[in-house]
């Protein structure tokens, strides 16, 4: 009967743009709290950035790993399920491309600082029709893709780029440049990507040079185009992918800036400067996420890096040798009714039938190493502990003239914590405490890890 014909559409089979027609249902449906013009509008800006390697090709199953299951096309009738926004986004190369763009910025600014970078590029590279999300809508889309990629551990490689830059300097016997942890502006991050958009013209070259914040943009440059990438640290080469399209040249005195060249020869097409934020405030994120396999010792070299020294690896089995001992002695407690201190169970009973192998195999997969002498005694344990850090941070300026770590983690006063030796031992301790709950985890090795220790 012709009255009973209706129309009919398969939204299943709609792209991501498609789905823009139906921005106010799914904003009101979507259990995820993101703008769906926001995640439009990021895809539109990630299609300006062709990224490769193997983090690249990690992006799309990581978007799409979710703990639920659709029932039919309800779930594209009704929204996105919980937590898995981002899924939409695997489906396009641009939609690759901002998610790891995202994950870096997330792990280096804060969620304000990432939405304004974001806001940026947007203004800067799209047409005016796209700029529609705000600030926080696209920092809230950012923050979700970024938990989405934790797993890829924006840390460890970090981590990996620092041990490499100061090894450069150290085989030089030169002193390492005290600004290369620096963070640089949003406004200095957002002309380095402005830049490297060009990447998608034939024949385009950008050059990064200086060395103010140059390992955070390092990082992101070898996360997202290391087939680009060549990095030269004082002319000595430490990384060069075959397209040799973005060079990266850190060189003490230099001053920092990036800039686009088009033709040989000729004055760069552009250049811009990278410099400090103005803001009283830094825009600095908490530490980076890094991923379980390896994660404590590549937290180690990182703060190591920072203060201008190497973490070397008796540093290492130094750490595996103390929490052996630390565990034989160390016991839980719990405080019951009145504030009475109880004593609980300690760690080695808590290990299993063979405490002595749980620890090696834990030690293995987060200092990438195992204790070379688990039978001593704890006070000899923490003799060595003691000997092994003196040397490197020995080479770390003290301002507080109180730094004795042969007296532990004891506090004697508030400079204490603008002290730089200090701060680096204070880590160590962190680490050490970390170590601990880690003997007690069963993670699998694509679970993120918090490089963030709560200061107490």
């Amino acid at each position: 009967m012709p009255d009973q014909v209706q129309l009919q559409s398969d939204i299943g089979a709609l792209s991501l743009s498609g789905l823009g027609a139906f921005s106010h249902i799914l904003a009101v449906l979507s259990t995820d709290n993101v703008a769906p013009l926001a995640l439009i509008q990021l895809e539109q800006l990630g299609s300006a950035f062709h990224i490769n390697g193997p983090h690249a090709a990690k992006v799309s199953d990581s978007l799409t790993r979710v703990s639920s299951h659709p029932v039919g096309r309800l779930a594209l009738s009704i929204g996105w399920r919980k937590g898995d926004s981002a899924s939409l986004l695997a489906q396009t190369a641009g939609g690759q491309a901002i998610s790891l763009l995202s994950f870096c910025l997330v792990n280096l600014y804060t969620p304000a600082a990432t939405g304004e970078i974001l806001s940026t590029l947007c203004y800067k590279l799209l047409p005016k029709q796209f700029g529609v999300a705000s600030i926080a809508q696209l920092a809230d889309a950012a923050q979700l893709l970024g938990g989405k990629l934790g797993r890829l551990g924006f840390g460890n490689l970090l981590a990996q780029q620092a041990v490499r830059v100061q090894s450069v300097y150290k085989s030089l016997g030169m002193q390492s440049p005290r600004d290369l942890f620096e963070t640089s502006s949003t406004e200095s991050i957002a002309s380095v990507f402005e830049c490297l958009q060009h990447l998608t013209e034939e024949g385009s070259i950008v050059r990064i040079q200086g060395t103010y914040g140059i390992v955070h943009i390092l990082a992101i440059i070898l996360f997202m185009f290391p087939y680009d990438a060549v990095v030269t640290v004082e002319s000595l080469v430490i990384h060069e992918g075959p397209n040799r399209r973005v060079m990266v040249e850190i060189r003490r005195g230099e001053v920092a800036r990036v800039c686009v060249e088009k033709e040989l020869g000729q004055p760069p097409y552009l250049n811009l400067p990278i410099k400090s934020s103005e803001l009283h405030e830094l825009p600095i994120k908490k530490p980076s996420s890094f991923e379980w396999q390896g994660w404590l010792a590549r937290k180690l070299e990182l703060e190591f890096a920072k203060y201008g020294t190497l973490c070397s690896q008796s540093v290492l089995v130094s750490c595996c040798d103390i929490l052996v001992a630390l565990a034989r002695v160390h016991r839980f407690s719990a405080i019951l009714a009145g504030e009475r201190k109880v004593s609980g169970t300690g760690i080695w009973a808590l290990l299993g039938p063979y405490p002595l192998n749980r620890i090696e195999q834990v030690c293995q997969a987060i200092f990438g190493t195992i204790p070379e002498h688990s039978g001593a005694e704890a006070k000899q344990a923490w003799n060595q502990f003691h000997t092994t850090l003196s040397e490197p941070l020995g080479q770390v300026e003290c301002i507080c003239d109180k730094c004795d770590i042969s007296k532990g983690w004891n506090v004697e006063g508030g400079s204490q914590w603008e002290c730089r030796r200090f701060g680096l031992w204070h880590t160590v301790g962190e680490v050490l405490t970390a170590g601990l709950y880690s003997l007690l985890l069963n993670a699998p090795t694509s679970v993120a890890i918090s490089g963030h220790f709560p200061r107490k």
